[in-house]
């Protein structure tokens, strides 16, 4: 079986890819060409670089593996047509996207940049207001895998 990837992992991943699975056939490579294209059974991509060309070429193909969590570029007539399973890494960044979220809301609140800023320039202005998140109301819009996650992780802050 041939694994066409357009992810481009390091090698030793690549070494550990070919020692767990010796019967599959891996090739990576940047871009789609026709020969090993028109062999794949399983595409590894990060999605937006799928066309329906693409996908009309790739005659034995049987499943998309896209490394992201995005999959709005993707040409899915094409893909539902021929009946081609598509799989991707939903929820890859809910951890630290959530994470970052709740460290962006905790800078805004606390005026950290502010505050960087003066104790690098050393002034030690004590009449910065700075405020709390608990308490506060906040809107998530969207509870995918990330909202979801920030749900668990904001809830501790009130």
């Amino acid at each position: 079986m041939l694994i066409l990837s357009a992810v481009i992992p390091n090698e030793g991943i690549q070494t550990k890819m070919m020692e767990a699975f010796p019967d599959l056939n891996f090739i990576y490579q940047k871009g789609w060409t026709d020969g090993p294209l028109r062999e794949a059974e399983i595409l590894i991509t990060y999605g937006e670089d799928l066309t329906e060309e693409i996908i009309g070429k790739a005659v034995n193909l049987k499943w998309i593996m896209v490394m992201s969590a995005g999959m709005e570029l993707m040409p899915f007539k094409a893909i539902e047509e021929r009946g081609i399973l598509v799989t991707n890494a939903r929820g890859i960044h809910k951890i630290p996207m959530a994470e970052y979220t709740i460290g962006m809301l905790l800078q805004n609140e606390k005026k950290l940049k502010l505050l960087m800023k003066n104790e690098k320039e050393e002034l030690w202005d004590r009449k910065i207001e700075v405020g709390e998140l608990n308490g506060k109301t906040m809107l998530v819009i969207g509870v995918g895998a990330i909202g979801g996650k920030w749900l668990v992780l904001g809830k501790p802050l009130g």
